[in-house]
Formats: C-alpha cells, sequence, structure tokens
C-alpha cells in the first residue's frame, strides 16, 4: 500500500511542478522546449527581454508554488498531530483510510483543473482539503506506527522503519523515472492527464486495501473513547517531558533533552534530504545541463534508489556501531550529494558530477530511518501514534518554513549567480542536524559506563489482541532467549 501511495505521489510532484510553468507562461514555458535551452550559455544579460521574461516566470512560479504548499502543509501539521495522538486510542486504519479520502478529493479536483484547464489558484481547495485531513503526514504516521505495533524487538523495529524508507525511496525511482518517460512520449497536455489519473485511482485502491484487508493493530474499546479531547492535543507535548535519562546518566523530570535533540535533528535533516532529490528537477533543465524530463527522472531515480543501499548499511553496521554513529555515516553522504550538486555547474564535466552524485548519497536515508528508530524506542507501545504524529510535526514544520525560504533563494540566484547556491544552504542546515547529533554522542560519552542511556519502558499492555499474538508462543516455543 506504501508502495502505491508513493509511486503515485512521486508521478505527480514533477508533472505538477512543470504544470504550474506552462500555465503561468501561456504554454510558453522553456521547460517544454528543449531547443530553448542552450548549454553554451555561460552568463545571463540581464537587460535581455528574454532573460527579463523567464525572470519574471521563474519569481510567479514561486509564489504560486508557496502559497498552495503553505495552504495544505501549515493546517496540516496541527491536525496530524490530533489523528496521530488518537490512533493510539481509535486504530491505526481510521487514519489511512481518512488520509485517502483526502487525497481522493484533492486529486480528483487536479482532474477537473487538467481537463478543464483551470488557473494555478484553482489548485488551493485541493491543498486546504489536504491540510484539514492531515495530508501524507498522517498516512506515514499510521504505516510507521503500524510496523512498530508488530516488532517484536529493537532489531526488528529498526529494520522494519528502514524497510518502509526503502520502500517509499524505490516508490520515488519507479514515480519519478515513469513521470520522465510519460512526459517525453505524451508531451503536454496529455504527459501530464495521466499521472493525475494514477493518482486518483491509487488513492482509491489503497483506501479500498486499508478498509478491507488490513488488520487492525489497536483493537478500539469504543466504550471508552472519547472523540473529543484536549488530551489529543497535549498528549504528544507530554512525551517532551517524561522522566528519561537526560544528561551524563542523570535521570530528570524535566525537558528529555535526548528526545528533543533526536527530534529537532531528524527535522533539519528531513526537510534538506528531501530537497536533494526535488531541487534537480529545475537545476537541470537551465543551462549549462539542458536535460530532457527523461534524463532528469533518471538521475532523481538513483538518488531515491540510495534507500536501498541505506537498508543493507543499517543492516550491516547495526552490528558494530550505535544509532548516533551510523546516523553521522548518513549525514555526511547527505552533505557529499548537497556539495557536489551546488558546485556542478562549475565543474569541467558538470553532467558527470550530478551523475556521480547517487554514488556519494549511497547513505542518504539512514539517518531518517534511524533517528525514527531511535524516537521509537524511547517510549512506550501506547505512545508510538503520538510520538509520530510529533515527528510528522516537526518535519513539516521545518518545511514549511525552509520551502518558501529555499524558494525564494532558489529564484534570485538560480539565473545569473550560482544556480546550485541553494544547495550550499541546505548542506548547512545538514551541518546543524549533526551537531545535533554529535552533541547526543557527547553526552553518551559522558555517561558513567554501563548506565543504561535510555530506560527500558515496559510493556504493560496485555498481548491479547495483538495483530502477531500467535508468533509469541511459537518463538518462546523455539527459542526463549529470543523474546
Amino acid at each position: 500500500m506504501l508502495f502505491l501511495y508513493c509511486t503515485a505521489v512521486f508521478m505527480y510532484q514533477p508533472i505538477y511542478q512543470l504544470y504550474l510553468f506552462s500555465v503561468v507562461a501561456n504554454d510558453t514555458s522553456p521547460y517544454w522546449k528543449q531547443d530553448y535551452c542552450d548549454p553554451n550559455m555561460t552568463y545571463f544579460n540581464e537587460s535581455d527581454p528574454d532573460y527579463l521574461d523567464d525572470k519574471w516566470l521563474t519569481d510567479e512560479v514561486t509564489k504560486w508554488d508557496t502559497i498552495i504548499t503553505l495552504t495544505g502543509s501549515v493546517p496540516g501539521l496541527f491536525t496530524a498531530v490530533i489523528l496521530g495522538t488518537m490512533s493510539d486510542q481509535l486504530g491505526r486504519k481510521i487514519n489511512l483510510v481518512l488520509s485517502c479520502v483526502a487525497g481522493i478529493l484533492q486529486a480528483g479536483l487536479g482532474l477537473l483543473i487538467v481537463f478543464l484547464q483551470l488557473p494555478v489558484w484553482a489548485f488551493i481547495p485541493g491543498s486546504i482539503i489536504a491540510g484539514i485531513s492531515g495530508g501524507g503526514g498522517v498516512f506515514f504516521g499510521a504505516c510507521y506506527s503500524y510496523v512498530v505495533d508488530i516488532s517484536q524487538s529493537e532489531r526488528e523495529t529498526t529494520i522494519r522503519i528502514a524497510i518502509l524508507d526503502t520502500t517509499i525511496g524505490l516508490a520515488s525511482v519507479v514515480g519519478t523515472v515513469v513521470a520522465g518517460v510519460v512526459l517525453t512520449t505524451a508531451g503536454f497536455p496529455d504527459g501530464v492527464r495521466g499521472p493525475f489519473v494514477f493518482l486518483f485511482a491509487a488513492y482509491v485502491v489503497c483506501m479500498l486495501y486499508a478498509i478491507f484487508c488490513l488488520r487492525e493493530t489497536r483493537p478500539t474499546d469504543w466504550k471508552n473513547v472519547q472523540l473529543f479531547s484536549k488530551g489529543y492535543l497535549t498528549a504528544a507535548v507530554k512525551l517532551l517531558r517524561k522522566k528519561q535519562v537526560s544528561l551524563y546518566g542523570r535521570v530528570t523530570d524535566g525537558w528529555n533533552k535526548r528526545l528533543i535533540l533526536f527530534l529537532l535533528a531528524g527535522a533539519f535533516y528531513f526537510a534538506q534530504a528531501d530537497g536533494a532529490v526535488s531541487f534537480p528537477v529545475f537545476l537541470t533543465s537551465a543551462p549549462p545541463f539542458c536535460w530532457t524530463p527523461l534524463q532528469t527522472g533518471i538521475l532523481q531515480g538513483a538518488l531515491s534508489a540510495c534507500g536501498l543501499t541505506s537498508l543493507f548499511g543499517i543492516l550491516i553496521l547495526q552490528r558494530c556501531l550505535s544509532y548516533p554513529v551510523m546516523t553521522q555515516i548518513g549525514i555526511v553522504s547527505c552533505l557529499l550529494v548537497l556539495v557536489l550538486t551546488a558546485v556542478s555547474s562549475l565543474c569541467p564535466d558538470y553532467n558527470l558530477a550530478l551523475y556521480m552524485t547517487p554514488v556519494l548519497g549511497a547513505f542518504i536515508t539512514m539517518p531518517q530511518s534511524l533517528i525514527s528508530a531511535a524516537l521509537s524506542l524511547m517510549v512506550g507501545p501506547n505512545d508510538q501514534g503520538s510520538l509520530f504524529a510529533l515527528i510528522q510535526f516537526t518535519q513539516g514544520a521545518m518545511t514549511t518554513v525552509t520551502t518558501p525560504f529555499l524558494n525564494y533563494i532558489w529564484a534570485i540566484t538560480s539565473m545569473g549567480i550560482m544556480p546550485g547556491f541553494v544547495q550550499l544552504l541546505s548542506a548547512l542546515l545538514v551541518g546543524v542536524a549533526s551537531a545535533m547529533i554529535g552533541l547526543v554522542q557527547y553526552w553518551d560519552w559522558r555517561s558513567p559506563a554501563g548506565y543504561q542511556l535510555v530506560p527500558a519502558v515496559e510493556n504493560t499492555e496485555d498481548s491479547e489482541g495483538r495483530i502477531n499474538a500467535d508468533a509469541d508462543d511459537f518463538l518462546r516455543g523455539y527459542n526463549p532467549a529470543i523474546v
């Protein structure tokens, strides 16, 4: 289900962005015409009318993309927290179904926009609907909470979360490559309509699968459920103040500094690592690259495929390295990708420089998986929905803040100054995430030898009714040491 959902979304995103260019430019956007792009162009004449038209186009598309994104992301931040916390009582399936229903409505409006050729502002109602329902944040939070519910050990939790991230990466490969193929072969507007139709169908299939095929991991006791409670707003925040080891092995009742730092590091990293894949869409369409949509899709697919190598890295490295050390390895991989992308246009062979980024980014998704797993192990089984809602909130908030800023920087630097300057800023923010993880490593080093850094959370929940309760008896009979 997650693979289908993400494939449709990743196929839709680049098509949607290029569709904005086409609508704003009244079907005269250079991004649809490869003969417009001159790879020998090394400077821009700022008094040239063509330059002024392209500059206006870039600014206008950036403005509309920012407005449409914010109308959905801002309300979605708070809705995701409420619904994520409610899933600890109401179950995970409700959130999955609700997110798919909102997606069906949004994709349906998108189909009307494409077929009727409506103006750009028509995307805003669909974005608002997605925001009110929590959008993709609720869907992903429910998926991650679900796999934690069915995991029976720390190692299994880490591997399952890494598998989810790998699934998202593989879906990105398929979605972006197919989007490039469809756009290249079908052109405009037929190349746009297909991905919109597939997105609508994918939401329908995911909703039906969640309703009829997915087993619930947290059966709902409707007699004791409160549908409207202020506790849903505060439960996620309370996780930040639970008694945990916070500094040099001392247990405090104050803020859980270790959890907060992991949470913020994940937010900083997620917002910038995502940009390492999305920003090349515009970078490679302009001089000196002048790539076709298919070439750009292949590059994005190769970067997204790094999720598979990241999974192998976790499987191998977790036997001998700690979570913070493995996280730092992944952060270094992301930094190399961002810096090389930033300076690629200055390299003698700029095409080869971009083709090298997937090699350097072999572990680019590893930090996100490890941070999510580390956070999951810090809280009890009854708080997983609240935790992943908090993760989606912080990541969404960081993306909401950084995306308009980076879009603005890209608009003023992409033509004439330095096309990859925005990647350097992203690398700086990833460095902030690395510093936060480094502080956690320092605290771990200062803690007394043999001290338990993260206290074990007792599972007081009755195993009856768990989705994999039948596997517990099998494991006990096969090897009691496993349990």
